[in-house]
C-alpha cells in the first residue's frame, strides 16, 4: 500500500511501517471500508442471541396445518422461521402486526426494507399468507 519495502522481523521496522500506515491518509481511507466498529460487533453479536431466543418463539409456525387443498403442511418452513428470527422479530411481534392490521400488517413488517434495500424477511405473498393464517387459526381456536 506504501509502494515500499521495509525489513521483516524487525520490531522496529515493523512499528515504523504501522506508523507511516496509520498516517497515510489513502490507506486509512481503503482499510476503514473493511473495519467494523466495536458498537456493530457487539449489536451483531447480541442479535445473534437474541435471534436463537426468537427462533425458539416462533418454532409455532412449523406446526402442521391442514391447507384448503385438505393437504397437511407447515405454517412456514424451517428456513424462514430461522430468518425472521434472526431479523430480530419474535412470534409476539408478529402477532402484535397481525392484531393492528391482518394480512397487511404481516407484510409490511415482515417486508420493510433492510439497510441495503432487500426485504428484512420476505416479500411473499404466499409466505405471509400461511404466517397469517396460524394467527387466524389461533383466533379461531381460542373461541
Amino acid at each position: 500500500m506504501l509502494k515500499r519495502t521495509y525489513e521483516v522481523h524487525n520490531a522496529l521496522a515493523d512499528i515504523t511501517a504501522l506508523k507511516d500506515l496509520q498516517h497515510d491518509q489513502a490507506t486509512n481511507a481503503k482499510l476503514s471500508q473493511h473495519f467494523y466498529t466495536c458498537i456493530v460487533l457487539l449489536r451483531g453479536r447480541t442479535l445473534l442471541g437474541m435471534g436463537k431466543i426468537n427462533i425458539e418463539s416462533l418454532k409455532v409456525l412449523l406446526t402442521e396445518n391442514t391447507n384448503v387443498n385438505g393437504k397437511s403442511k407447515s405454517y412456514a418452513s424451517k428456513q424462514t422461521v430461522t430468518k425472521i428470527g434472526e431479523s430480530g422479530l419474535a412470534l409476539k411481534h408478529l402477532e402484535l402486526s397481525f392484531k393492528r392490521g391482518g394480512f397487511e400488517g404481516l407484510r409490511v413488517l415482515l417486508s420493510e426494507l433492510n439497510s441495503m434495500g432487500k426485504p428484512r424477511d420476505t416479500r411473499s405473498k404466499m409466505i405471509i399468507e400461511n404466517i397469517a393464517a396460524y394467527f387466524e387459526n389461533q383466533k379461531i381456536n381460542a373461541k
